[in-house]
């Protein structure tokens, strides 16, 4: 398969200009990279994950994360409904 994608800087990525470390970057980037080339390929889907931390700038629930307080994240892993646990940075 041969994939061609362009990432325009001139959209949301570069929409947020006060990025507060490398990683927030990286991550805007990352997003747009994933936005585009989903809308490209119609059999893939991107799953959406739960977090704890507080929303950043910009980050919109339910597209960015799913933003849970951290008694319901408790909550769904006692249930196995957690998939996969990481440590924030």
């Amino acid at each position: 398969m041969n994939i061609k994608i362009n990432i325009s800087f001139e959209e949301k990525v570069v929409a947020r200009t006060n990025f507060s470390s490398f990683r927030d970057l990286v991550e805007a980037v990352k997003a747009r990279f994933w936005a585009v080339f989903l809308k490209e390929e119609k059999d893939l889907y991107f799953s959406i994950s739960s977090t704890t931390r507080a929303k950043r700038d910009g980050e919109v629930d339910g597209v960015d994360y799913y933003f849970i307080k951290e008694d319901e994240f408790k909550k769904r892993y006692r249930k196995g409904r957690v998939f996969r646990v990481g440590a924030g940075a």
